[in-house]
């Protein structure tokens, strides 16, 4: 309907009464329905939150915190980050299971290895003075006779070209001499043998030849822990002898020094037998890592291993984590072995009780 003005016609008027008294009553229900300023209370919270926001963005650095957070995806140029192995622990992944398996009937590596399991139980014993001089005086026996192998060049050359061997042979000598007329051991049996014999093996070895021009270093290195096993044994004898109440503290200080020494010599000893039999030069082996190498089978595959004749004692296994040969009954295996520590699932075979002819599936 449109309004047409300037006619006047009666109607017209009666229109805009209606009409207004109409809008006047939207407006009034429209003021009860509606709350005007909690209206524009929410546009101006939203327009604060907005102000907010971009002080906030102007401030932190999301992207950055985005990175503090999640790990970085690798690149071809930055590979993830990872513990690098040791020396010793690439050494023993070089190695298959199965070969340091076979490795362990080897008699060098078999006696190196028997040795260093004497040697490990000293510090257990350490109140047994006599026990810990016994095993040094083996370990002095067993560097003579490391030294008095290669005879492939004559010594006197030997001496001419390295006369820092000739210096520690010749302490050595004179430190056994000293050893065998103190009498402390004199007169021990070890396999009907006295241990006077060391100082008779060391004359041997010094009129001996000695080693090959490539081996001095090992032959040096052999003369100098065998200085030091003599020099701490006679220091050990002789306080022992003495025995005096004073000097208790500094006995069994010597004491474990002595063993902590024989042990890391007979590790150093089971990493030449195996470089020798392998015939190449594995990284220096402290006793952690000599006895690794030479017993844990734990997450090792041995399906294709020769196992018939094998001494599997001193090996640690695991239920879950070691592949045996078929024909291998592990049950009795498991009789032959104990978990160690209870309920962990490794076990450890006992010591001369369990060749493969003994517990195979025929």
């Amino acid at each position: 309907m449109t309004r047409r003005h300037g006619t006047g016609h009666p109607g017209d008027e009666a229109v805009d009464r209606w009409f207004g008294d109409h809008g006047r009553a939207l407006a009034a229900a429209l003021g009860e329905a509606l709350d005007v300023e909690a209206g524009l209370r929410e546009v101006l919270v939203q327009s604060r939150h907005g102000d907010a926001e971009e002080a906030l963005e102007a401030v932190l650095d999301t992207e950055a915190g985005l990175t503090a957070i999640l790990p970085a995806a690798p690149s071809a140029d930055r590979p993830p980050a990872s513990r690098m192995r040791t020396p010793a622990e690439e050494f023993f992944h070089s190695v298959s299971p199965v070969d340091r398996l076979a490795l362990r009937s080897n008699p060098e590596i078999t006696a190196a290895g028997r040795a260093l399991d004497k040697a490990v139980d000293l510090p257990r014993h350490l109140n047994d003075r006599r026990l810990i001089l016994e095993r040094a005086i083996d370990l002095a026996q067993d560097l003579v006779l490391d030294l008095s192998r290669a005879r492939d060049l004559d010594f006197d050359f030997v001496l001419t070209i390295d006369p820092e061997l000739d210096r520690e042979l010749f302490h050595a000598l004179e430190t056994a001499r000293s050893i065998g007329e103190l009498g402390f051991l004199a007169n021990r049996d070890r396999e009907g043998r006295e241990d006077r014999d060391l100082v008779r093996e060391l004359i041997v070895a010094h009129d001996l030849n000695l080693a090959r021009a490539r081996g001095l270093d090992t032959a040096r290195a052999r003369a100098q822990d065998l200085n030091q096993v003599l020099d701490l044994t006679r220091t050990l004898a002789l306080r022992l002898i003495a025995a005096l109440s004073d000097d208790e503290e500094a006995a069994a200080a010597l004491a474990s020094h002595l063993a902590s020494v024989l042990v890391a010599i007979r590790a150093e000893q089971v990493g030449r037998a195996i470089a020798l039999v392998l015939r190449r030069e594995p990284p220096p082996l402290d006793k952690d890592a000599a006895l690794t190498f030479l017993n844990d089978f734990t997450t090792a595959d041995l399906r294709a291993a020769e196992l018939k004749g094998v001494d599997l004692g001193g090996v640690y296994w695991s239920e879950y984590g070691t592949r045996w040969p078929a024909a291998l009954d592990l049950d009795d295996l498991k009789r032959r072995s104990v978990e160690t520590p209870a309920g962990s699932a490794i076990w450890v075979v006992r010591g001369g009780t369990a060749q493969f002819r003994e517990f195979a599936m025929l």
